[in-house]
């Protein structure tokens, strides 16, 4: 529904953030010309992302800049779940791709 919908935007906008954040990789790349840094990417991804939104008439939240440190690999108990997760599924299905 559109209200689930705006929900799950609102709670994960924030996180989207953080792709935006430098770190020494990057910036590292960056001084040697092998890619650009992400913070001049984020105005053209806005325009796309609002575009989106605005066909869906959702409502792009407000700028809150939640920077985890997941970027510099750090992450919180919750990472540990999830690529436990993942990682099950590797093994159970060797050789796989998707």
């Amino acid at each position: 529904s559109h209200r689930r919908a705006q929900a799950a935007l609102d709670y994960l906008m924030p996180y989207t953030y953080e792709f935006f954040s430098a770190d020494a990789v990057e910036d590292a790349i960056a001084a040697a010309g092998l890619g650009p840094r992400t913070s001049t990417l984020e105005a053209a991804w806005l325009d796309d992302v609002r575009a989106t939104l605005d066909a869906a008439t959702l409502t792009l939240p407000a700028a809150l800049r939640h920077v985890s440190t997941g970027k510099h690999g750090e992450h919180s108990e919750h990472m540990g779940f999830v690529l436990a997760e993942m990682q099950s599924l590797a093994r159970q299905h060797p050789g796989a791709s998707w």
